[in-house]
């Protein structure tokens, strides 16, 4: 049986491989689906905005993820869309996890 902190390190590099692909595709792209803002881009944004407070510091957005906080950003300051966000906060340093056995 993992421990809680086991968990939570398989869940982030997990994630880090989906969001790896997705850079890659925003790279050469500046939407994911099409040539506009689509339903994709916004639900995207979405979780981007816990994904920045929770576990991308400087180091992993201006390093691993530069094009998809551009793209963050430019859905996020849609004026259609910003109203309806929190400031953007993003985390400085990572959070450290501590272990509790589940």
């Amino acid at each position: 049986m993992h421990s809680w902190h086991q968990y939570i390190d398989i869940f982030v590099k997990r994630a880090f491989r989906a969001l790896d692909v997705l850079e890659g595709h925003l790279t050469t792209h500046e939407y994911v689906v099409s040539d506009h803002i689509t339903l994709a881009d916004i639900v995207i944004a979405t979780l981007m905005i816990k994904t920045s407070t929770w576990v991308m510091n400087d180091d992993i957005r201006t390093r691993r993820f530069p094009s998809l906080v551009r793209h963050f950003e430019a859905i996020a300051n849609q004026p259609q869309f910003k109203p309806t966000l929190t400031p953007i906060q993003y985390l400085n340093k990572p959070i450290q996890t501590i272990p509790v056995d589940l």
